[in-house]
Formats: C-alpha cells, structure tokens, sequence
C-alpha cells in the first residue's frame, strides 16, 4: 500500500514538474502554429492534451514536452476534421463589414471593374433594343474606346459611313426614348 502511494506521489511529482515547465511555452506554440492567435482556443487544446497524456505512465515517456505537443498536434486535428469539433460561420450570421473582410468572399478591384463593365453593357444592350450586326460592332467598338477609324477598318468600310452609322443609332436612340418618356407622362 505504501509503495501504490510512492508511485502515485512520484507520478503527480511528474506531472506537475512537467505541467508547469511546459504549459507557457507550449501554449505559445500553440497560438503561433494552430490556433491562429487564439489564446483562449490554445490553452484550451494544451490542457486537453494535458489530460490525456497524464493517462500514461512517467516510464513510458522519454520527452515529456515533446510528447506533450504530439498530443496536443493530434488532438487539433483531430478537433479541427470532426464535424461535431469544426467551427462553422455561417454568412448569414456576420456582419456585411466582416463578409467584406473574408478573403473568399472579396472580390479583386479588375475582376469587379469587368463585372460592372459587362452589367453595364448588358443594361445598355437591354435600353438599345435589336441592333444589326454592324451595329453591334460599332457600339462594342466605342464602348472599348476605338476610334471611328479603327472601327471602320474592322468592319472593312468607309471612316465616313462608320460616323453615318454612329450618328444614325444616336439619333434612333433619342427618338426611341423620347417615345418612351412620352407613353411614360400619358
């Protein structure tokens, strides 16, 4: 009986000695390396892992601080794929300021410059109604910034009748919204 309690005093002598040599630093490896600066989240892994390695027996462990931070690495992961462990935040629940922030979510200022681009076009295509092929072209070709000579030399036509076509859709514009507004005061 008094040996059982010898080794019991001797193990907790351990565990003690190694809980206190270890805690800090582990958790600051912890913080670093897993938990992506949570401190809370560390010490809660550090000490978990603390509870399953004080199951083994002294003898058993030649490097107890190493040991320690393979428990700790497995019980992470372990954590991290589980889906009852993962953690998941759902869009809904967060703030439009914090959805803006996440990378996944954010949008590249080109890549947004060419979504409004082509919703603009599209908006304009909507307002222009049917156009002939030419005319496509020349407004695609505007809208890119192409001078009338450059449009007439993909088209394979005169710089005068590229401007004819131009100021022609303009003027059919303006009569077709001016149509519109009038149905619209009536």
């Amino acid at each position: 009986m008094a040996c059982q309690s010898n080794v019991l005093m001797e193990n907790s002598l351990f565990w003690e000695k190694t809980y206190s040599d270890n805690f800090a630093s582990l958790c600051a490896r912890t913080r670093r390396r897993l938990t992506k600066g949570n401190a809370f989240e560390a010490e809660d892994a550090v000490s978990d892992a603390f509870l399953r390695v004080m199951q083994k027996s002294p003898e058993a462990i030649q490097s107890p601080a190493s040991y320690w931070w393979t428990a700790i690495k497995r019980g992470w992961f372990d954590k991290q794929t589980s889906p009852s462990g993962s953690r998941t935040e759902y869009l809904e629940d967060m703030t439009p300021e914090a959805v803006e922030n996440l990378a996944a979510v954010r949008v590249e200022p080109e890549a947004l410059r060419v979504l409004d681009q082509e919703d603009s076009r599209r908006a304009l295509r909507l307002k222009l109604g049917p156009l002939t092929l030419e005319e496509q072209k020349l407004v695609k070709g505007r809208l890119d910034g192409l001078s009338f000579q450059e449009i007439a030399g993909s088209l394979g036509e005169d710089v005068k009748l590229t401007r004819f076509r131009w100021y022609r859709l303009r003027a059919r514009q303006r009569c077709r919204s001016g149509r519109a507004r009038n149905s619209r005061s009536l």
